[in-house]
């Protein structure tokens, strides 16, 4: 396996091209077999365009593309410019199977996972770019959760635009304006994820005991508002400023798991709370019978928490041939007063590795043995020999 990672931030998209893909077959040292291409500021054709440029020396090279408001290289995140970041990769011994798939595809008959079943083989990882105003991402999740169960599904919605017919997706129908684009990669590749949602969690872990829809009821029988107002109640000062940012719900996702820490919940937003009936209501799920625990996020907890799971990937950072990162398009210097947090970071841990991606509109990634659209998160996903 040879990854390499590219970028080019040329004001022409001709310049861009050349930069990115002259000398990809030379110094791969074999032709390409996937080509990922992350494009901002520059228009949707520029993915057509690329993709040839790749295909001229590597004919049976998949190339898949996405259209975001900021992509990413190496150590760099190339905010509020015009840039082109690529990564490409020769695979010996991987089979990848190209997906499209469409609204149309998800309400008709059978499941677009039936494809990857005949194969007999369940995927090592499945990647999937798409457009957010277009197709269902949960509806696709949930197939997937269900076909292949901890096989990480992992990637992002374009982010280039704010309304439907804004983004460009590239795959096997060429260049498209809806729907989804992706791979499915079997055979001797090794895949490991980390999904760092930004948050700390205070207090401690509570079960629900009564839920409907979205809306906590009870907390080990005691009205959910009571039990919030309780944790908050012992905070320390700097974190009760906190809380009037923002403040989280953390659902674990594993209840197997004698003990609960970071990477364990899957994390929801607090939109209300109605103190006459003591309930609160959670952008999400909520069950009777989860475990959940109230969490902060802020730059300081999102710097943590990237830096505690990144220490605990040691093992899988140290394996790692290439790696792709797609981090929420609120991150960044939307998050932190300094540019390049999450690349610079994960790049210092793993020196040398080709890492490239973008700031996606919704990330992608496995929590336990699930996988969800996450929001504010950053979604990493290494590659190894296997």
């Amino acid at each position: 396996m040879k990854v390499i990672a590219r970028s080019s931030m040329e004001d022409t998209p001709e310049a861009a091209l050349h930069a990115v893909t002259n000398g990809l077959v030379t110094e791969l040292g074999a032709m390409c077999d996937l080509a990922l291409i992350f494009l901002a500021g520059h228009p949707g054709s520029v993915l057509e365009q690329v993709a040839a440029a790749i295909r001229r020396d590597s004919p049976q090279a998949i190339v898949l593309g996405v259209t975001a408001v900021t992509t990413l290289e190496g150590a760099s995140e190339f905010e509020g410019t015009a840039s082109i970041a690529l990564w490409a990769a020769h695979l010996p011994g991987v089979n990848v199977d190209e997906l499209r798939l469409t609204q149309e595809d998800l309400e008709g008959p059978g499941a677009w996972t039936d494809r990857l079943e005949a194969h007999g083989e369940a995927p090592k990882a499945i990647m999937l770019f798409a457009d957010p105003f277009s197709i269902d991402i949960r509806a696709i999740l949930e197939t997937a959760n269900t076909a292949f169960r901890g096989v990480p599904v992992v990637g992002g919605l374009a982010s280039a635009g704010r309304r439907p017919g804004q983004n460009a997706l590239f795959g096997r129908d060429g260049l498209v304006q809806e729907g989804a684009v992706g791979v499915a990669l079997r055979g001797a590749i090794k895949v490991d994820t980390l999904v760092s949602q930004g948050c700390r969690p205070i207090g401690e872990a509570w079960v629900a005991t009564k839920c409907i829809n979205n809306v906590i009821h009870t907390l080990r029988n005691r009205p959910a508002l009571e039990v919030l107002k309780e944790t908050m109640g012992a905070l320390p000062p700097e974190d009760a400023d906190l809380v009037r940012k923002g403040l989280f719900v953390g659902r674990v996702i594993d209840e197997y798991k004698s003990h609960h820490e970071r990477g364990d919940f899957l994390i929801h937003g607090l939109i209300g709370a109605d103190p006459k009936t003591g309930v609160i209501a959670v952008a999400g799920e909520a069950r009777t019978g989860m475990t959940v625990q109230f969490h902060l996020r802020d730059a300081a907890s999102a710097d943590e928490d990237l830096r505690c799971l990144l220490a605990a990937r040691k093992a899988a950072l140290q394996q790692c041939r290439g790696a792709l990162l797609f981090s929420c398009n609120g991150r960044g210097t939307h998050m932190w007063d300094e540019p390049n947090h999450d690349a610079a970071l994960i790049s210092g841990s793993m020196a040398g590795v080709p890492l490239a991606g973008f700031f996606a509109a919704g990330e992608l990634g496995p929590v336990g043995p699930q996988n969800f659209i996450h929001g504010f998160t950053a979604s990493l996903v290494l590659f190894s020999e296997g």
